[in-house]
């Protein structure tokens, strides 16, 4: 009986050892970029709670350029880590006081792939690859030195607590000042490409994965196309960097800055192309062969109040289903989750809706279709 309670208790404790390396590992993703990244023009208020945020290690360092007068860096973590959450501008500056980036639903989406996932962000409105994140560059506000010198406080700490870390992606939304400069615009290939380059040798992981948010077609920034091009032609040339599109997202009246609904989908489109170039959001590794998202007719249809709504997905992939009236106001939102490849049926009940034209709408990381329903009561 003695030996089988000892055999016992070791076995306890390479359990409780074991579980203790599999968290001291840190899984870091980095935000980083201008006022998209930032992004005071989504309201926090419109922002879903989710549980998941108290477990994902977050730390932040953010706001307009260094160089400007008062107190430009406005939102901080405070040079610790806090949990996953929104920010507030302190003091305010403009637009929305509390406010959030795409690394919220970036970073819920990877937690089921990364469940010691950490985020580091540093952004900064209004700032160009060319002048002011460019490596050794003495002019501009010289945010590749800043940036790297949080990342070095940031892991230092982690290190301090007894954890080990990897960076596991590079996240960019940047690249609209370089298109009001048709110089910068016209270097802007060479300058991401040193830029990616410096930073996989700087982090110590030359296989860091880099997904570009690919800059709007709706600003009027005169270069904006060459911009746009480049980043794909980028992303073509690097078997480990991705491009994600937000075109088509809400964005505020300035036709530039997405709102609280284009952050959050800036984020999960993200976290999918993250997860394509790690080989896990597609199931099946003949990607040759050709796929389709299928939204399908909800049934019954007119219905009242329940209806089901049906999809189907040939690989598995961040989704989101939400339901719209005929002014384009979102009502509901039914799902927004990783799913796995297959038929999916979810369930509708419009209780709380007045009858009407409503339109039902899916989006994954490169699709979005919709389909209209009628609910008479």
């Amino acid at each position: 009986m003695t030996k089988y309670f000892f055999l016992v208790s070791i076995m306890n404790m390479m359990l409780v050892f074991s579980i203790h390396a599999q968290n001291s590992q840190v899984k870091i993703i980095i935000v980083a970029g201008q006022s998209n990244a930032l992004n005071w023009h989504a309201n926090a208020a419109l922002l879903d709670t989710n549980s998941v945020d108290e477990l994902i290690k977050y730390y932040y360092h953010t706001g307009l350029p260094p160089t400007r007068s008062g107190t430009p860096i406005n939102s901080t973590s405070n040079n610790t880590w806090t949990t996953l959450s929104y920010q507030t501008q302190e003091p305010y500056i403009l637009h929305n006081k509390d406010f959030f980036g795409p690394e919220i639903t970036l970073a819920r989406a990877l937690y089921s792939e990364l469940p010691s996932i950490a985020v580091i962000k540093t952004t900064y409105a209004g700032t160009s690859l060319a002048d002011d994140w460019k490596k050794g560059l003495n002019s501009g506000d010289q945010l590749y030195k800043l940036m790297m010198a949080q990342i070095d406080t940031a892991t230092s700490i982690l290190k301090n607590e007894g954890y080990s870390y990897e960076f596991e992606g590079f996240f960019w939304m940047q690249g609209e000042s370089d298109a009001a400069n048709s110089t910068y615009a016209s270097n802007y290939r060479s300058n991401l490409e040193n830029f990616i380059q410096e930073l996989r040798t700087d982090l110590n992981t030359p296989d860091l994965k880099f997904i570009l948010g690919r800059i709007g077609n709706t600003a009027s920034y005169p270069h904006k196309e060459l911009i746009r091009e480049t980043q794909v032609e980028v992303a073509d040339s690097d078997s480990l960097v991705d491009w994600v599109s937000i075109d088509g997202l809400p964005v505020d009246t300035d036709k530039v800055h997405l709102l609280a609904e284009g952050v959050q989908e800036l984020g999960i489109r993200m976290a999918n192309s993250w997860m394509n170039l790690s080989g896990i959001a597609i199931g099946n590794e003949e990607v040759s062969v050709e796929y389709k998202i299928k939204l399908l007719q909800n049934y019954p249809n007119p219905f009242n109040p329940v209806t089901t709504i049906s999809f189907e997905l040939p690989f598995s992939s961040f989704v989101r289903l939400s339901v719209f009236n005929q002014l384009g106001q979102e009502v509901s939102t039914l799902l927004n989750k990783k799913m796995i490849a297959g038929k999916h049926y979810i369930s509708l009940d419009a209780s709380s809706l007045s009858s009407g034209i409503y339109f039902y709408r899916l989006v994954t990381a490169n699709h979005q279709i919709s389909k209209t329903m009628l609910l008479i009561k």
